[in-house]
């Protein structure tokens, strides 16, 4: 039996290769971990799909404090303490209609799930010529009955 002994150039091929499959494999395994991080919950009728970040939705209660407004001084109003459920998750749309400039918009959300209402706090639009804006100032809020897919995605994190 013959034993081959690798000389220079041949043991530093084989360790470019090694390496070089270490890297195409992290590619992989990263590209895979990326696309299963996003579940998709609603498609418009234009083609361009909804996703959301299932792995980190944060859920809180805040104390809402709301007072009855009296005509007459020195008389004390009665306060009320409610509890409400507000949720954040991120959000990601992908535009497939060619008629947009958009290639994909990745949202910052926020639910008010006590009282129907959700707000945008974050955007960031990545469109197709590779330009990119981030917006951070938090909208109003809105009614989730104003949108088919806001009333989809607060049927997922707002009633599991």
């Amino acid at each position: 039996m013959k034993t081959y002994v690798l000389g220079g150039n041949q043991e530093k091929v084989m360790n470019f290769t090694v390496l070089l499959l270490y890297v195409v494999f992290f590619f992989l395994v990263h590209a895979d971990a990326e696309e299963k991080k996003w579940d998709i919950y609603y498609t418009d009728p234009d083609g361009t799909e909804h996703y959301y970040d299932l792995k980190n939705i944060t859920r809180t209660s805040k104390v809402i404090l709301e007072t009855q407004a009296s005509t007459k001084k020195r008389i004390r109003t009665p306060k009320k303490y409610t509890k409400g459920l507000m949720v954040k998750l991120r959000e990601k749309l992908v535009f497939n209609n060619p008629g947009y400039q958009l290639k994909e918009s990745r949202i910052l959300r926020e639910f008010d799930c006590s009282g129907n209402m959700i707000r945008t706090l974050m955007i960031s639009d990545t469109y197709k010529n590779g330009f990119k804006r981030i917006e951070g100032k938090a909208q109003p809020w809105e009614n989730i009955s104003s949108k088919p897919s806001y009333e989809a995605l607060y049927e997922i994190v707002c009633k599991p």
